[in-house]
């Protein structure tokens, strides 16, 4: 769902670049900005995911030795 929306975007945003007047820049700076800043967002996003899911990994790996300590005395 989040990749598709992302898609999704990048899309329109690509359709509209090609729709755009060939000698309209400001339409076309525009449009760049905006699909600079899409990517920007998306790579942030996906680092944060990616970070959590690693915290939550070595946080479960940190509980399970923790339990074995107590298990095992």
């Amino acid at each position: 769902m989040f990749k598709g929306a992302f898609e999704a975007v990048k899309d329109g945003i690509v359709t509209s670049m090609g729709q755009s007047a060939m000698g309209d820049e400001k339409t076309h700076n525009r449009l760049v900005i905006a699909l600079q800043l899409l990517n920007q967002i998306e790579r942030s996003l996906v680092t944060h995911i990616e970070t959590g899911k690693m915290a939550l990994i070595q946080s479960d790996e940190s509980l399970g030795r923790k339990l074995k300590r107590v298990i095992n005395g």
